[in-house]
């Protein structure tokens, strides 16, 4: 489990350190690691090179970018990463919620709350951990997060799977029997040979649909209608 910590002010990011450890030692059993900072701006820079992390706890009040740009930069590049503010200005709660924010903590506030954040975020790590997938190709099998898999294409009869960490892996599976042992809500066929994680949905538009990554797909014309329902009944549900 990796989790980055970015608050301005030197004091409170020591003390925001020390309560994560802490509780990450009592709920998380296996490794972790903790990235620090200090400056907003270097981790802007650092986001995409440091890689993605499981759990992001910022301050929303810094010079900027401050939480809030930040957060929008971490739901673009990483859209299932954890996102937690932890700040002093409670009047900042609606602009977190509209970046999908799972944790709303006060500074100095009950710590029963940060605890309870904690074992939420390591309890939905572990799971997605779990949830993987073993994709045979020739005498190997490699093992794959399903939470991880953004889109799945069959390109000149060869299955690919394309991942949140950019990796790309071959498949001898049908992309019939993929799409069967996938067997979760968020996954759909929008032509027959591409099948998208709706997870990473940013937008659609007609017959386009937009990933977080900006990669773009078009849905058959014959599936259309049922495509764009399936899309809109799994957003409600995830509200």
């Amino acid at each position: 489990m990796k989790v980055i910590l970015c608050d301005d002010n030197k004091l409170e990011l020591k003390q925001l350190k020390t309560l994560t450890l802490k509780y990450l030692e009592i709920f998380k059993t296996d490794v972790y690691t903790i990235h620090d900072y200090d400056y907003s701006k270097k981790l802007i820079f650092d986001l995409e090179d440091i890689g993605k992390a499981d759990l992001y706890i910022l301050d929303i009040d810094m010079p900027e970018p401050n939480g809030i740009q930040i957060a929008k930069k971490i739901k673009t590049t990483y859209p299932l990463s954890l996102i937690y503010f932890y700040t002093s200005h409670s009047e900042f709660a609606a602009d977190g919620y509209r970046v999908e924010a799972r944790r709303f903590l006060i500074k100095g506030g009950d710590e029963k709350y940060f605890a309870e954040a904690m074992e939420y975020a390591c309890k939905t790590c572990e799971k997605l951990e779990k949830e993987c997938i073993s994709l045979p190709f020739s005498h190997d099998i490699t093992n794959v997060p399903i939470a991880e898999i953004m889109y799945v294409k069959r390109e000149h009869r060869k299955v690919y799977v394309y991942t949140q960490s950019k990796s790309i892996v071959e498949t001898s599976m049908s992309i019939g029997n993929l799409f069967e042992s996938l067997s979760k809500p968020q996954f759909i066929f929008i032509d027959r040979g591409i099948i998208l994680n709706m997870d990473y949905i940013y937008s659609t538009d007609r017959n386009q649909i937009t990933l977080f990554n900006k990669d773009i797909f078009y849905i058959s014309q014959r599936r259309m209608m049922d495509v764009k329902k399936e899309i809109a009944l799994y957003w409600r549900r995830r509200l």
